[in-house]
């Protein structure tokens, strides 16, 4: 059985799946890159702020992208 580890980006709305049992933070926002406008995102983990982006995920965990849109 192949494992999945899905995001969901906002405000977008979309999920983004990498084939993966366990993955780094990093490697499943590098793969969202060509999703995201800007550099400017925020990741929760079972909504938890993510700090250190080399912590390991796995598909049971929920995690959420969130791209900030800073401005005047």
């Amino acid at each position: 059985m192949v494992k999945v580890i899905c995001a969901k980006i906002l405000p977008q709305g979309e999920t983004l799946c990498i084939d993966a049992e366990e993955a780094r933070v990093v490697d499943l926002v590098e793969s969202a890159r060509d999703k995201l406008t800007g550099n400017n995102i925020i990741v929760l983990v079972d909504d938890k702020l993510v700090e250190d982006y080399t912590m390991k995920i796995t598909s049971r965990n929920r995690i959420l992208i969130i791209e900030e849109f800073l401005g005047g």
